[in-house]
């Protein structure tokens, strides 16, 4: 799985919280969110495309029944960056 580890303040993502908690050695507000799979069962999934690969990575952690701390962000934004953009910050 590809993702990033991440403390969340004040309903955001916090990076210096994140190097504040790593720096102590806690570790309770860790979460992973797991953004793509490029491995899987011994292949090479990097030849398929994007929105399958998000497909199962969702199912991955939905079978498993797997929570807190791991968090899968399979949803896909469509559009132009800029689109995008405008759409995330108002």
């Amino acid at each position: 799985m590809d993702g990033e580890v991440v403390v969340i303040h004040e309903e955001r993502t916090n990076f210096s919280e994140l190097q504040a908690d790593l720096g102590r050695g806690d570790q309770d507000r860790l979460l992973y969110f797991a953004f793509d799979l490029l491995w899987f069962d011994g292949q090479d999934l990097r030849k398929i495309s994007q929105l399958a690969r998000k497909e199962l990575l969702k199912e991955l952690i939905e079978g498993n029944k797997l929570k807190q701390p791991i968090l899968s962000i399979a949803s896909t934004m469509r559009g132009t960056g800029r689109r995008c953009w405008r759409r995330q910050v108002g």
